[in-house]
C-alpha cells in the first residue's frame, strides 16, 4: 500500500507540475523560441543566417550552421518543405512573435494584477465578479495593443513594401508542422523520463531486496 501511495504521489506531483502556470509559461516561451529557430531552418536562403557571400565582403553568420546540414535532412525526412521565404513573410512572423511575447508577458503579470484589483474591490458586490471583470479587462487591453501593432504595420505599408506573400512562398504550413513535431517530441521525452524513472526504481528495489536477503543469511 505504501509503494502504491508513493507511486500515486509521484504521478500527482508530476501532473501538478505540468498543470502549473509556471510550466505552461515555460512551454509557451519554448514554442516561441523554437518557432524562430524553425523559420531559419525553413528558409532556403537568408542573409542573416547565411551572411553576404557575394564577392570578397563575405560575412560569416553565427547562424550559418542552420543552412544545410542534419537539420535540413530531418526536414526532408518528415516531408517538411523549405521555401525562399519572402521578406513580407518574415515581417508577418516577427510581428506575430512580438504579439505572442507581449501576450505571454501579460499572462505572467496578469494573476498579480487581477489579485491586487480584487483585493481593492470597491465597485463589485463580490470578489468573483471583480475577478471576472478585471481578467476580461486586462486581456482585452492586451488584444487591443496586439491589434494596434498589426494595424500600424499594415498602415505603414510594411507588407506591400517587402513584396507579395504568395501561397507558394508562405512557410507557415511547414512552421505549424515543425511546432507539432516539437510538441510531440516533448510528450515522448516526458514519457521516456517516466519509464526510465520506474525502471531505475524497480532496479533499486530489486537490489535492496537482494541486500536484505544476504544480510539475513549473514
Amino acid at each position: 500500500m505504501e509503494k502504491e501511495a508513493k507511486n500515486g504521489n509521484f504521478i500527482m506531483r508530476l501532473l501538478a507540475l505540468l498543470k502549473s502556470r509556471r510550466t505552461r509559461n515555460i512551454i509557451y516561451l519554448a514554442i516561441i523560441l523554437f518557432s524562430a529557430f524553425a523559420m531559419f531552418l525553413i528558409d532556403k536562403s537568408n542573409f542573416f543566417r547565411d551572411g553576404d557571400v557575394d564577392g570578397k565582403d563575405a560575412i560569416i553568420s553565427p547562424l550559418a550552421f542552420l543552412k544545410d546540414n542534419l537539420f535540413s535532412k530531418i526536414l526532408d525526412l518528415f516531408g517538411i518543405q523549405r521555401y525562399n521565404v519572402t521578406a513580407s513573410s518574415w515581417v508577418l512572423f516577427i510581428i506575430l512573435m512580438i504579439v505572442a511575447l507581449m501576450i505571454l508577458i501579460g499572462h505572467i503579470i496578469a494573476p498579480r494584477y487581477v489579485a491586487t484589483k480584487v483585493a481593492e474591490n470597491i465597485h463589485f458586490s463580490s470578489d468573483r465578479k471583480a475577478k471576472i471583470f478585471y481578467t476580461c479587462f486586462y486581456y482585452g487591453v492586451l488584444l487591443l495593443i496586439a491589434a494596434a501593432i498589426i494595424a500600424i504595420a499594415v498602415f505603414a505599408g510594411l507588407f506591400s513594401y517587402f513584396g507579395s506573400n504568395t501561397a507558394e512562398a508562405s512557410p507557415f504550413v511547414s512552421l505549424l508542422e515543425m511546432i507539432g513535431l516539437f510538441l510531440l517530441f516533448i510528450i515522448v521525452l516526458l514519457l521516456f523520463v517516466i519509464i526510465v524513472y520506474y525502471i531505475v526504481k524497480l532496479i533499486l528495489l530489486a537490489i535492496a531486496v537482494i541486500f536484505r536477503k544476504t544480510s539475513k543469511k549473514m
